[in-house]
This record gives structure tokens, C-alpha cells and sequence, in this order.
């Protein structure tokens, strides 16, 4: 149990070193995990228990390290444990440019049989890609699609990792707007209404000044021809 705990914390040490030496070009953000119902499932004689890497929050990064998965059981080849067992995994960000927060819940499942030496375990994601508008930025969080776990004791210890995109929100231009008086609008519409010179003719005058010279002119003919 002794040497179990130490090469755990080891396995620990070493994620949260490699989680903070690849840096995202948006930095200006921190992040921690949390789960449940409980980071320890049970089943019969045995447990998976996710070891979450953040309690607390921590700068983020383009690969942050979630959890490491170890399992227990005393169960014997012809009456293994039985898992069928669902779980919710949060990432709560922070946007700290902003101050704005909020959470991303990937809905994982973990299936499968253990026993003291044998494990035929997988977690898996049902959703594995998820998004959050934080200010001007859209965070987009990917965690592993499945994990296969391994049997309790055994020197490889599961750990999984998320990866981070944070792209600039694209925000359209603001419209321009113009204040428009009552003034402004009538002086418009008088300079571009249409003018009439005190010469020109009204449009009743010019129809009948165009009927008068019909008539003169058939008056002409009738007296050449008469």
C-alpha cells in the first residue's frame, strides 16, 4: 500500500509539471476540476477512484492534466466486480481579463469487470468536445473519448489530459449613428423637391395653350381648302 501511494504521488508530480510546461498563446485564465458524485466509485468488493490533479485553481494551458485513475478489488476471476457506473466531470474557468466564470460538465461512464489481478475496465466520454464563451474568448476542451484502466497494483498508472484551444471571439462593428433633427429632415426635403420659376407656365396652361393652336391651325385649312 506504501509503495501504491508513492508511485501515485510520483505519477502526480510528474502530470502537473508536464501540464504547466505547454502554454496556450491566451494565458490570461485559470482553471480547476471537480467531479462527482464522488471521485470514488464502488462496485461489490472493488473501487475506481480519480484522483483529480487541481483542487485549487491553476494558470491555464494548451494541455491541462485532469486526473489519474487507480483501482482496488478483491474479487476472484469467477465473480468479478461489475461496473456500470456514471459520473460527472466539471472544469470551472475563469476568465481573468474579465472576471467571468463559468463550467464545462463532460458526462463520463466507466464499464467493465474487476477482479484482484484483472481489469477489464473503460472509461469513456460521451461528449469528449465542449465550448464556453468567456469575454473575448470561446474556450473549446477536449478530453480523451475512452481510457482503459488497468488491474489494482499494477505499475502503469492511467492518467489522462485535456486539451485547450482559446480562440478571439470575433465581435461585428457597432453601427453607426447619425442624429437626425426635425429641422434637418424638412430643409432636406425642400431642396430636393422640384423648383418652378415664375415664367414657366403651369401645367393647366400648357394644355390649353397646345388645344388652341390645334384649332387655329384646322381654322387655317378650312379657309385655303373653303
Amino acid at each position: 500500500m506504501v509503495e501504491s501511494s508513492t508511485r501515485l504521488s510520483m505519477v502526480l508530480i510528474v502530470g502537473l509539471l508536464c501540464g504547466g510546461a505547454a502554454r496556450a498563446e491566451y494565458m490570461d485564465w485559470s482553471y480547476r476540476w471537480s467531479i462527482s458524485p464522488s471521485p470514488v466509485l464502488t462496485s461489490g468488493t472493488g473501487s475506481v477512484t480519480q484522483t483529480l490533479f487541481s483542487y485549487r485553481s491553476r494558470p491555464g494551458g494548451t494541455r491541462i492534466p485532469v486526473a489519474a485513475v487507480t483501482t482496488t478489488s478483491d474479487a476472484t476471476i469467477h465473480h468479478p466486480d461489475v461496473y456500470n457506473k456514471t459520473f460527472h466531470l466539471t472544469l470551472h474557468l475563469t476568465d481573468l481579463a474579465t472576471r467571468q466564470s463559468g463550467n464545462l460538465t463532460f458526462t463520463g461512464v466507466i464499464r467493465g469487470t474487476l477482479t484482484s489481478n484483472r481489469a477489464y475496465l473503460y472509461e469513456s466520454f460521451r461528449y469528449p468536445v465542449e465550448h464556453l464563451t468567456l469575454g473575448k474568448h470561446i474556450y473549446w476542451v477536449r478530453v480523451p473519448s475512452y481510457l482503459r484502466l488497468m488491474p489494482p497494483g499494477s505499475l502503469v498508472v492511467p492518467t489522462y489530459y485535456a486539451s485547450v484551444t482559446v480562440l478571439k471571439r470575433w465581435l461585428p462593428p457597432a453601427p453607426a449613428i447619425h442624429s437626425i433633427t426635425t429641422s434637418s429632415v424638412m430643409a432636406a426635403s425642400i431642396a430636393s423637391g422640384p423648383r418652378i420659376s415664375a415664367s414657366a407656365p403651369e401645367p393647366s396652361g400648357l394644355v390649353l395653350g397646345s388645344m388652341g393652336a390645334v384649332l387655329l391651325g384646322c381654322l387655317g385649312l378650312w379657309r385655303i381648302w373653303g
